[in-house]
């Protein structure tokens, strides 16, 4: 659920890069804050099918200044449930 980001499109972001640019590696972000425009936030959930558990989760932030990519930070993590 949500954005799937894989470590080729992440190697393709690049500081520097318009938001054109990004958006056309990624897609739309799921959340965009409008209390914080230049920051994009792509989160993706990986569930087990049999169980509906969360497995997985990763959460990719895109930080801007006058309209190109300033920062990048990177958060996955497993997760288990029961």
């Amino acid at each position: 659920q949500g954005n799937v980001v894989t470590p080729q499109q992440r190697a393709q972001l690049q500081l520097g890069m318009g938001r054109r640019e990004a958006r056309f590696v990624l897609g739309s972000p799921l959340v965009k804050d409008p209390f914080h425009a230049d920051r994009w936030d792509y989160v993706y959930s990986l569930r087990d099918g049999a169980k509906g558990s969360v497995n997985q989760q990763q959460h990719l932030s895109l930080f801007f200044e006058d309209n190109f990519l300033v920062d990048i930070r990177h958060d996955s993590s497993d997760i288990t449930t029961d």
